[in-house]
């Protein structure tokens, strides 16, 4: 009687031990799932982010006081010293396409200023600049 008693107890404690590391895989399943989810809406947002920067990038690289005489909060002075500039470019193009794009797509961004969405304008820039010389 004794003995089926502990017996059971150990049946038990291994089906306890065996429910927690399936309840344990399953919770890491699920994080990898909304990791991996946010990763990928995040890359979505940052080529809907490109595809709406190309044209300026296009126009800013030739003109780039055309695209800053029609900006609503120009990023940098009107002075074609700076708006000629590389850093001057991408802050253009970036507020450019601030101001156009959709807030969801900022948002998934992290994107509040032209600042903050150079680096994805100037990693855009690197494949633009070579067709746009030629």
């Amino acid at each position: 009687m004794f003995d089926t008693i502990l017996s059971n107890i150990d049946k038990m404690q291994a089906i306890i031990v065996a429910l927690s590391a399936l309840i344990g895989a399953i919770v890491t399943l699920v994080i990898t799932c909304i990791r991996e989810y946010k990763r990928i809406r995040k890359e979505i947002a940052a080529e809907e982010f490109k595809e709406i920067a190309a044209p300026f990038c296009k126009i800013a690289e030739t003109e780039p006081m055309k695209v800053l005489e029609n900006l609503i909060k120009p990023p940098v002075d009107s002075l074609p010293s700076i708006a000629n500039s590389n850093e001057g470019k991408a802050l253009i193009v970036a507020q450019a396409t601030i101001e156009k794009a959709n807030p969801k797509i900022l948002k998934k961004l992290g994107i509040n200023s032209a600042a903050d969405a150079v680096p994805l304008v100037s990693s855009m820039y690197k494949l633009i600049k070579p067709l746009v010389k030629k």
